[in-house]
């Protein structure tokens, strides 16, 4: 999707949860997990206005095939909407923000001045018996 200001991509793919995704979820090691990843970039200068990258366990988003096909984003509601076709309702989120130097590539990326440092946010989002349904 573009407007006059930005643009946007959405990119799927499924893969094998890592330690830390197997943490988050309290998942096994082999489960599947489809990784959305988001970027919005300015039409006028291609720098970042923002990237992210979520993981949605595959059975969750399966049995809705227009969740699991990126040319759906931007999902009217955004996900949200998307887990509620699902049967999921979001019933706790927790976001986690965190500061870092970024690298000198982030630095470009971002258009950051020399100094300012590089927020990072992870949310994790919760449904029905506390089961995390999504790690951004």
């Amino acid at each position: 999707m573009s407007s006059n200001v930005q643009d946007f991509t959405a990119r799927y793919d499924a893969i094998e949860a890592g330690p830390e995704l197997v943490a988050i979820f309290g998942i096994d090691a082999s489960t599947a997990i489809q990784r959305r990843r988001f970027v919005s970039t300015a039409r006028a200068t291609g720098h970042l206005l923002s990237n992210s990258t979520a993981y949605i366990p595959l059975d969750i988003v399966a049995p809705n095939p227009a969740a699991l096909d990126d040319r759906n984003e931007p999902w009217p509601g955004g996900t949200q909407h998307q887990f509620l076709t699902l049967g999921v309702e979001i019933t706790l989120v927790v976001d986690e923000v965190t500061a870092r130097m970024p690298t000198t590539v982030e630095a470009q990326q971002w258009n950051l001045p020399d100094g300012v440092p590089l927020l990072l946010c992870r949310r994790i989002s919760s449904g029905a018996h506390n089961r995390v349904v999504e790690s951004r």
